[in-house]
């Protein structure tokens, strides 16, 4: 699935996360500096719910909320 992630007013978001519902890391993606939207692609991933995390340099929480894979 592709999502695209709004981060304009993250003015000190450097990376996005993505897990499974059981916690397992599957996409972490440095964010362009400067930009206000990033958009990124989950290669095979199954039907289901994921969590997000954006975060700043040092790994802490900016923003988090769940997607929604359908196929």
């Amino acid at each position: 699935g592709t999502f695209t992630i709004d981060t304009k007013e993250l003015v000190d978001a450097k990376f996005v996360e993505v897990y499974s519902m059981n916690g397992e890391l599957l996409l972490k993606k440095s964010l362009e500096a400067g930009s206000t939207q990033s958009t990124f692609r989950l290669i095979n991933a199954p039907s289901g719910s994921y969590i997000y995390s954006i975060n700043n340099e040092s790994g802490r929480s900016l923003s988090s909320g769940k997607l929604m894979i359908s196929k």
